[in-house]
């Protein structure tokens, strides 16, 4: 076991690099080809969602709900908020229309509210998915026992897909969440939680080494024959983020099937 976190801890490090990648380098020499390490977002979710299964099992029998959520809280809103006050203070000394542009998003920003143009400190929409994901899982612990923790992944399953029949609202803002909530992505989460309960059926299939060969190649191809950047401004979507774009052209694909199952496969490897 102590193998396996070490080699998830390691994963978490290769999914950082692919992140960073995208905010400071714009290529890689990969025969002179673009490669989009926003699919380091979803490795991290895959991973989360292992994670969250995992934590679920080490919960106190006596509130779980509120253990759960206080310690998630406390993982990422500490550090969130100083990164965001950083950010504030920044915008103020050197963007003085931050007063205008950037103050009616912090208090959204703050409560992990999804914006179509993303929180005061941008890189935060990862966050709103998580704490998505965790605020689900918490309010399901107050009526599901934490030995039945399978049954709260099929609880946020149902969630994120029964809210794409939400009827349509015309506020912008809310419509917006809508989106938000039944964004093909959320489901990346899954992916983890459930290899967690059915481990012991599937590692042992991702043995070989072949195998673990094609799933590395899988993962470094998708990111060069697509991205998440909308090639056309004219492409109108929803949710950008949830579908991923091929060969800079305007043919779209779940973003959930092109990076968060290659993420899976990798995840399963490792």
């Amino acid at each position: 076991m102590k193998d396996k976190i070490i080699s998830i801890q390691l994963l978490r490090a290769f999914a950082c690099l692919l992140v960073l990648q995208v905010h400071v380098l714009k290529y890689i020499p990969i025969i002179h080809l673009p490669f989009y390490g926003s699919i380091g977002v979803d490795l991290f979710f895959v991973i989360s969602g292992y994670i969250i299964a995992s934590a679920i099992d080490k919960l106190p029998d006596q509130k779980p709900a509120r253990e759960f959520l206080i310690n998630r809280f406390s993982r990422v809103a500490p550090y969130y908020y100083l990164l965001t006050l950083l950010a504030v203070l920044t915008m103020v000394f050197y963007f003085h229309g931050f007063r205008h542009t950037g103050l009616p998003k912090l208090i959204p920003s703050l409560l992990f509210f999804p914006q179509r143009n993303d929180p005061v400190l941008f890189l935060g929409w990862t966050l709103d998915h998580e704490m998505f994901f965790y605020l689900v899982v918490g309010l399901s612990l107050l009526f599901v026992p934490k030995n039945k923790s399978l049954l709260i992944g099929l609880i946020f399953l149902g969630v994120v897909f029964l809210s794409n029949f939400l009827p349509h609202f015309h506020n912008e803002t809310l419509y917006y969440f809508e989106c938000f909530l039944c964004a093909d992505m959320n489901y990346t989460f899954l992916l983890g939680f459930f290899i967690f309960h059915f481990k012991d059926k599937v590692l042992h299939l991702f043995n070989h080494k072949m195998i673990g060969v094609a799933c590395i190649l899988l993962f470094i191809a998708v990111p060069i024959i697509g991205n998440e950047i909308l090639p056309d401004k004219d492409v109108v979507t929803p949710y950008r983020r949830q579908l991923i774009f091929l060969f800079q052209s305007d043919f779209a694909v779940s973003r959930f099937i092109i990076w968060g199952i290659p993420s899976m496969l990798v995840f399963l490897f490792f």
